[in-house]
């Protein structure tokens, strides 16, 4: 009779699993590419997730996001999840997301803040902003990114910069205890 080896796993199982969900709503989402590097097709460069037509979007967070983003410009119209993460706690309750949102034509008339760029905290279901860390106009009009830095027990980090030249260097840091 053979005895079972029993081995003790260095791998979490809960993390992959949120990672695995990262994936799978990433890959679900609308997203509008072009190889093409014309001046033209630069406007079509930023990842699109809402719908172009004014019907609503299926998608309860993209709904959440223009909600948001359009209290502070009531013009912007397509919105897309730029960066999703989970608190890299045991037990994820809560993801950090920076959504983007613009104007319905695309085009630059004057104002950056036609192009809007928010951190927020979600809930676990991903359905509900809990708190706006902060919303930023571009500083370059459909050539300008942020990411997730940094995130510990009771910091979060984004930085930005822009997409062509890697310049104009943006950091926000922000306070946060998970636990509230």
């Amino acid at each position: 009779m053979r005895k079972s080896l029993h081995f003790l796993s260095p791998v979490n199982f809960s993390r992959i699993g949120v990672c695995f969900l990262s994936v799978a709503f990433w890959l679900i989402l609308p997203t509008s590419g072009s190889v093409n590097t014309s001046a033209e097709a630069a406007q079509q460069a930023k990842p699109v997730a809402s719908d172009t037509s004014s019907s609503a979007s299926p998608n309860p967070l993209l709904q959440v996001l223009k909600v948001e983003l359009q209290r502070q410009n009531p013009r912007i119209h397509h919105v897309a999840v730029v960066e999703l993460r989970a608190f890299p706690f045991p037990d994820p309750r809560k993801y950090l997301m920076i959504g983007w949102g613009i104007r319905k034509d695309r085009n630059f008339s004057g104002d950056f803040s036609d192009e809007l760029f928010g951190f927020f905290v979600l809930d676990a279901s991903l359905s509900r902003i809990i708190k706006v860390l902060k919303t930023v106009a571009t500083p370059r009009w459909l050539d300008y990114s942020f990411r997730i830095e940094e995130v510990t027990a009771d910091t979060i980090v984004m930085r930005g910069q822009g997409g062509t030249y890697g310049d104009q260097p943006h950091k926000f840091q922000f306070s946060w205890n998970p636990d509230d």
